[in-house]
């Protein structure tokens, strides 16, 4: 196994292990609007969702400074990894599926 495949490897497993630590619903929720700004798509709806369930969640589950930014950054990790292992033709369909997916989860937290 070639070194460069052994770091991604090596980097989804603590990534993996990160998430399992954190709070899974405040990560997603970073992820989604990060991915969606990776491809362009955030909207004033989906900032809205976003800003909405952020709140929401702290509220709900008193959460710290230092646990919000411990998701937020975990979140672009893990969305930044996703975008470094795309190639240009598989970025496209990636903002053309999972992302439109992450798009219609963070717009419905507006509503």
């Amino acid at each position: 196994m070639n070194s460069k495949l052994l770091v991604i490897v090596a980097f989804y497993a603590v990534s993996s292990a990160s998430l399992a630590d954190s709070n899974q619903d405040l990560v997603r929720l970073h992820y989604d609007l990060e991915v969606a700004s990776y491809c362009g798509l955030v909207n004033e709806k989906a900032l809205n969702g976003f800003n909405r369930s952020l709140q929401q969640t702290i509220a709900d589950e008193m959460l710290t400074r230092k646990d919000i930014e411990k998701a937020r950054m975990q979140a672009w990790k893990e969305a930044h990894w996703e975008w470094e292992n795309r190639g240009l033709g598989g970025f496209k369909s990636w903002c053309a599926n999972e992302v439109k997916a992450a798009m219609r989860r963070l717009e419905s937290y507006a509503d």
